[in-house]
This record gives structure tokens, C-alpha cells and sequence, in this order.
């Protein structure tokens, strides 16, 4: 059934045989395949797996209100066109069992905005190079120095050792008092930052067992030895306004927080950044909350606290919303599963879960996913 008004050209629909929709402007009327090919071929599951990966991804985000923003996105282009242009090269195939798996997190290199302002550069904890700082008040070790951000997640020694899932934002040398103060500071490492700028901390964190392994792709085939919670999506924002004198310790009052995250201030004085974290609660007590039921000590040997995010600038212009181009950085846990992706055992599971056509033999493999 075909809806609008034909007469005025902007029908969309099937009548018949004639297929109507209107692509980029244009009324375009096609004959109606009533039998459509699907070979299934290697090279078109591939493809597809990828596309409901990034699909899946986008849909998280815009469910937890995450607003995805392409400066280069043309007049007749959706947001989510923009973004699936940006990333469906980008994205880790996904199986036929995990594509429907709600603890599946979707991770990969995603492009989340492209735009005009030069924003932070981030790096994953364990693997930065540059000089490191101990903040022992803290019991961390972050990085210190321009367009730092860095994203951390990590195993527990034990069950009741804290929930190391946080990003850290590099404010360099000097002496912090104030929100005011924190802001020029910020103003100082990420010169393209001005007064009025916004600031938005997109973290999403996770706890999942078999961590380093195969398992942390197929949850739905593995169960708890795969991902044990669901993504959960946490943000903290906050505007450009160095002329604040609102002291350290009460900087939240300037910030909007979600549910579940917290900042301690006083790291922009014990570690020259701005922390941002889950709040700070046991493993266990996370588990039970997060899971349900009691804490299995068993169970809790192989549980890792995975973290992906975006530190993400942007500015209201009259000429419309500028941001900067940003690319979604992950902790060590995460890494492992996009790299773990790219290996030729898991593409190959990955088509053969899709009953791929003209599948080759295969040389080993996981179990299907």
C-alpha cells in the first residue's frame, strides 16, 4: 500500500507492481521484485554483518540520548546516514546470535562526530608511552600533558577492590582552586576551546568474564563467561567559564552528572586532570546490583571492568552546532575484543553463522556465533 498523495509526487509504497520512495529529493517509481535474490555470498554477509553492528550501535546510542554530529553531513543526509557512511568500515562483523544479544556492546573504532574544532586526543591507560604521573591519594597512575585523555578499565586483585572505570582529562601544570580555574586550565591544553564551549564526557562501561578471549564476543554462546552486564552509558557535561569562582570541592554544582558517575575534585589538584568515574563501589556490590542474585566469589576471578568513551568539544554558532572530530576510545578490555575481531577464526565463525553460501572449509574457528 502505497501512502502520500501520487498526484503531488510524494508517494512512498508499493501499488502493484511499482515500488515508490524519494531519494534525495527525487520522486523515483521502480518495478517491484516480488522474488528477491539472496545469494548470501562471503563477501555480502561480510558486509552486512558490519552494517548491523554499526546499526546496533547507533540505536544505543540515540536510546541513551547520545546525539551523534557530522558537520559534513549534506542537506538531504539523516544523522544516521552521516554516521553509517562515517563507520560501516570501521565496524566488527557481528554473528547471528550476538546481533540480537542485548549484553553485546557493539564496540569499535566508531567516528561519532566529525566537525571544525580540533578536539582531545585520547589514549588507552596501559598503553601510553609518554611520561606518567603516580597519584598516590588516588592509588592511580594517569598520563600528564597536552590533548591527554585517557580511558581506563581493569580486573580487581579482589572481590572487594574498587571499580577502576574512569577517564581522565590532562590539565596540565599549575595551581587549581576554582571551576574557573579547572576551565582555563582546560582552555590552555585544547587552545580551540573558548568561553561558552561545551564539554561532553560520553562513558560506557561493563563488566564482562573472559576477558583477553574469544568469549568476550559471543555472550549468548558463552553466558556469563561472556559479557555479564549490560552496556550502561554514563555522561558528564559541563560549559567553558573560567571567570567562575565556584570552589574545587563543590565544582559538580556546575557540571550535569548521570546516574552512576562521579568526579572527584580533587584530582585537578593530586593529578593535574579532571577524573571522571563510576561510582566508587566493591566488585561485588556492583555484580549483585548489575546481575542480581549473590556474589559469586567463584565467578569472579576472570570479571574485568571494560570502558569505551568520548570526550567530545562543541559550540553553538548562528551558523549551527560546531563540534570536533572525535573517535570513540576504549580501555584495554575493549581493545582486545576489536583486535580479536580482525583475526581470520572469527570472521570465519562469523559467516558461518550466517550460513554464508559459499563458505570455504574451515581450518579450526570458534564455535558458532
Amino acid at each position: 500500500m502505497a501512502k502520500g498523495n501520487m498526484l503531488l509526487g510524494y508517494a512512498r509504497g508499493a501499488v502493484g507492481n511499482l515500488v515508490f520512495s524519494r531519494v534525495k529529493g527525487n520522486e523515483v517509481t521502480k518495478a517491484r521484485n516480488r522474488q528477491p535474490a539472496n545469494p548470501k555470498t562471503s563477501k555480502q554477509v561480510y558486509q552486512r554483518a558490519k552494517f548491523l553492528n554499526a546499526v546496533n550501535f547507533y540505536k544505543r546510542g540515540v536510546q541513551n540520548l547520545f546525539k551523534f554530529a557530522y558537520e559534513d553531513k549534506t542537506q538531504q543526509e539523516s544523522d544516521f546516514n552521516a554516521f553509517m557512511r562515517h563507520n560501516v568500515s570501521r565496524a566488527i562483523p557481528v554473528g547471528k546470535n550476538t546481533s540480537t544479544e542485548p549484553l553485546y556492546p557493539a564496540i569499535s573504532n566508531w567516528i561519532t562526530s566529525v566537525g571544525s574544532l580540533n578536539g582531545p586526543q585520547a589514549v588507552i591507560g596501559q598503553e601510553y608511552s609518554a611520561t606518567l604521573v603516580e597519584d598516590l591519594s588516588l592509588g592511580r597512575t594517569y598520563a600528564q600533558g597536552p590533548y591527554n585523555v585517557v580511558f581506563s578499565g581493569e580486573s580487581a586483585a579482589t572481590p572487594q577492590g574498587r571499580i577502576p572505570a574512569e577517564v581522565m582529562l590532562g590539565l596540565g601544570e599549575g595551581t587549581i582552586a576554582t571551576f574557573g580555574d579547572m576551565c582555563a586550565a582546560l582552555k590552555s591544553q585544547y587552545p580551540d576551546l573558548q568561553e561558552g564551549d561545551i564539554v561532553t564526557v560520553t562513558m560506557i562501561h561493563q563488566l564482562i568474564q573472559g576477558i583477553g578471549s574469544p568469549r568476550l564476543l559471543y555472550p549468548s554462546a558463552y553466558g556469563t563467561e561472556g559479557a555479564v552486564s549490560t552496556p550502561n552509558w554514563m555522561f558528564a557535561q559541563f560549559i567553558i567559564d573560567s571567570t567562575s569562582t565556584t570552589p574545587l570541592a563543590a565544582t559538580m554544582s556546575e557540571m550535569y552528572l548521570s546516574n552512576g558517575l562521579e568526579f572527584d575534585p580533587t584530582s585537578a589538584t593530586n593529578a593535574n586532570g579532571m577524573l571522571f568515574r563510576t561510582v566508587n563501589k566493591t566488585w561485588a556490590q556492583a555484580y549483585d546490583e548489575l546481575i542480581g542474585g549473590t556474589f559469586d566469589p567463584d565467578l569472579f576471578g576472570d570479571i574485568s571492568s571494560c570502558v569505551a568513551g568520548i570526550v567530545t568539544f562543541s559550540r553553538n554558532t548562528t551558523s549551527g552546532l560546531r563540534v570536533s572530530t572525535q573517535e570513540i576510545s576504549t580501555s584495554e578490555g575493549f581493545q582486545k575484543m576489536i583486535e580479536l575481531s580482525q583475526t581470520t577464526s572469527f570472521t570465519e565463525s562469523v559467516l558461518r553463522s550466517w550460513d554464508a553460501a559459499d563458505m570455504a572449509i574451515l581450518e579450526g574457528g570458534f564455535v558458532q556465533a
